[in-house]
């Protein structure tokens, strides 16, 4: 729990912020304020990674399970891995 002072303070740092976020907002290299070749290429850049980022983990995941699946050997008989002793149970 917060104390009052802990409150107040918090609450001021916040409000003296304000007026300092258009400032902070116009540094962002990934802005199109950003002027110039370079500011562009990093904003498209980001997005591009940003934008593949979901694909590239879920492919790693199915990946990992691919090769982590138990591998059944090719001389055991279907029947064998199912616990049957005998063909023709």
């Amino acid at each position: 729990m917060l104390t009052p002072s802990i409150r107040l303070y918090l609450l001021s740092i916040v409000l003296l912020s304000i007026p300092f976020g258009p400032d902070l907002a116009m540094a962002c290299s990934n802005c199109f304020a950003a002027s110039g070749v370079n500011g562009l290429r990093a904003y498209l850049l980001s997005t591009a990674i940003l934008t593949s980022m979901p694909f590239i983990l879920i492919g790693a995941i199915i990946f990992y399970c691919y090769k982590s699946r138990p591998r059944v050997s090719s001389e055991v008989r279907p029947t064998q891995m199912a616990g049957h002793d005998r063909p023709g149970d």
